[in-house]
């Protein structure tokens, strides 16, 4: 998953988002579709994440980043039948 950030900062970053339904039903009747929740969820974690910072500091905090992104995913999609197993930062691009 990628997407351009905000114009003032015009990265691209791409995640990679490992998950596991863990209660299936949840995931089907919760949201109409929980992978598409969660690609949001995760747009909005990862803009919320990079948009105050500046090229340098996004590359030299992308573990950290990851954490955060997956942290604030994780607690965002809980209720949902998806557990967040990881997420990284893979690529970032400056546009």
């Amino acid at each position: 998953m990628g997407g351009r950030l905000l114009p003032r900062n015009p990265l691209r970053v791409n995640l990679t988002v490992t998950y596991a339904v863990i209660d299936p039903l949840e995931a089907l009747t919760v949201v109409s579709d929980f992978e598409q929740a969660l690609y949001r969820e995760a747009q909005f974690a990862l803009r919320a994440a990079v948009g105050g910072r500046v090229l340098d500091k996004v590359l030299a905090d992308k573990e950290a980043l990851g954490a955060e992104i997956q942290s604030t995913v994780a607690d965002r999609v809980a209720g949902m039948g998806v557990a967040v197993r990881s997420i990284g930062l893979r690529d970032v691009i400056r546009r």
